[in-house]
């Protein structure tokens, strides 16, 4: 199965989510959701939070998906619009020491829009993310952003930067 690339806009349950080695997707949201149903063992994903307007952590999968509960995963109850059931994914998480910024205007985010514009809405804002959960990326951009990051990478992302020029 050929590897893929996403992009997980993380905020309210990122803590936990980091904590317990899990993307996981209420099934009652759809927007960006049901994306996480596509991940695959050995895709990588890259986590953004908005509210700090940084990337903050890489992970790769280790598993595809299983329909759980929040319960069964030890995460605590979802928004009260959303539902219990949840899609998860088992991932090992590389939280970042120094976060990527990636604030609007920045040139980290005008330069990744135009390597990858997958995860933005080129059609009204090109500097702007779509407002989604799991989001499809690309391999030029994640390599894009490991070589903007100057600290030390596991060895599964030091191959996308070994492997180009």
């Amino acid at each position: 199965m050929e590897q893929k690339f996403w992009w997980c806009n993380q905020n309210t349950y990122k803590e936990e989510e980091l904590e317990k080695k899990v993307i996981a997707a209420s099934q009652a949201n759809h927007s960006g959701r049901t994306n996480t149903k596509d991940i695959n063992p050995g895709d990588i994903t890259v986590h953004y939070n908005s509210r700090n307007q940084e990337i903050f952590a890489f992970s790769k999968a280790l598993q595809a998906y299983v329909e759980t509960t929040t319960r069964d995963v030890g995460l605590s109850e979802r928004d009260p619009d959303d539902s219990d059931k949840l899609w998860v994914v088992g991932v090992e998480y590389f939280k970042i020491d120094r976060p990527i910024s990636f604030r609007p205007g920045s040139q980290i985010r005008k330069e990744l829009c135009e390597i990858a514009p997958e995860p933005f809405r080129a059609e009204e804002d090109p500097n702007s993310l779509k407002m989604a959960y799991v989001l499809h990326f690309s391999k030029d951009g994640l390599t894009y952003l490991l070589k903007k990051y100057d600290g030390i990478l596991r060895d599964w992302l030091q191959v996308f930067v070994l492997a180009t020029p």
